[in-house]
């Protein structure tokens, strides 16, 4: 996807990616200078009872190059899934130090008990939470290209993925 998204940036054409269905694809466009992505990736991940957890901060730092996450082992493509039961008694928010509603109120045990309930409210926390975390990710790819230093910032997701 990368090369093609190059080719018409170079034509000078404004572009936009009308369909990103993954955080690998959403990065790749931002970084090659897509002004406008749409995509459902964080309903999409709601849904499927997943959030997304890429570690967003550090990158910028001499050490950013280590990923050191508490939750490795259940890190899938930078989600968790909290239909696992590994989170029936977690009391940690989605994402440590994260400020969406989800995780400023609520633990990752509750959001797991309203999934196996089957309750709307769990999509609709995840779904916060994943918009935000998009959005989060955005304005530290924002900052990396103010500070020339994309690639870095490339690389570091790319890691947690």
């Amino acid at each position: 996807m990368t090369a093609a998204v190059e080719k018409t940036l170079s034509s000078g054409v404004l572009s936009a990616v009308l369909v990103a269905s993954d955080l690998e694809q959403i990065l790749d466009a931002a970084m090659c200078g897509v002004r406008v992505v749409g995509t459902a990736l964080p309903a999409t991940l709601a849904r499927k009872s997943k959030a997304l957890v890429v570690k967003l901060s550090g990158w910028d730092s001499p050490d950013g190059a280590a990923v050191n996450m508490e939750d490795e082992y259940k890190i899938i493509a930078g989600c968790i899934s909290l239909d696992d039961n590994a989170f029936t008694r977690d009391a940690s928010p989605l994402v440590e130090g994260c400020s969406c509603l989800a995780c400023s109120n609520h633990t990752r045990a509750y959001i797991h008990h309203l999934i196996n309930a089957h309750e709307i409210l769990a999509e609709i926390l995840l779904f916060i939470h994943n918009l935000h975390h998009l959005l989060k990710m955005f304005e530290q790819i924002s900052h990396a290209a103010k500070v020339e230093n994309t690639k870095t910032f490339q690389e570091f997701i790319e890691k947690q993925l």
